[in-house]
């Protein structure tokens, strides 16, 4: 009975955390350049990246969707760490991107929501580009 109770309480404390992970590293920002390239190939394998883009100006990594209907890209600061997060989607996705969102973060505005990870709280704003929605992940400063 005693090892049942260690394998059942084993599983169960591995799918919380398994749960809690998936969905509190959706945010990105503040992780270093090497963690993102890491966490995007093994949690998201049907995002490609995207090495032949090149921009002098900004130092970023760009993944998209083998389907086109999603492109992420991870914007890095002169130290390697994620300030900025943009994610942009087709306009058909909008409807279960809002549900996903709704289902993650604290909605704070029919286009923003907040999410919390220890002392620092992060943004993420939706806007309506006309061709496509964005997503925009960014630390809110104090």
């Amino acid at each position: 009975m005693l090892k049942f109770l260690n394998i059942r309480a084993i599983t169960i404390a591995g799918i919380l955390l398994s749960v809690s992970a998936m969905l509190s590293s959706q945010n990105l920002v503040g992780m270093k350049e090497s963690d993102v390239v890491k966490y995007m190939s093994g949690n998201m394998q049907n995002y490609s990246i995207e090495k032949d883009i090149v921009n002098s100006i900004h130092k970023y990594l760009r993944y998209s969707t083998n389907d086109g209907m999603q492109t992420l890209l991870f914007f890095f600061d002169d130290r390697g760490n994620c300030h900025e997060v943009r994610l942009t989607l087709d306009r058909s996705l909008h409807t279960s991107k809002l549900r996903e969102l709704d289902s993650v973060y604290s909605r704070k505005s029919p286009s923003e929501w907040t999410d919390m990870k220890g002392k620092r709280t992060y943004s993420i704003t939706m806007t309506d580009d006309k061709w496509y929605y964005t997503l925009k992940f960014k630390e809110i400063k104090k």
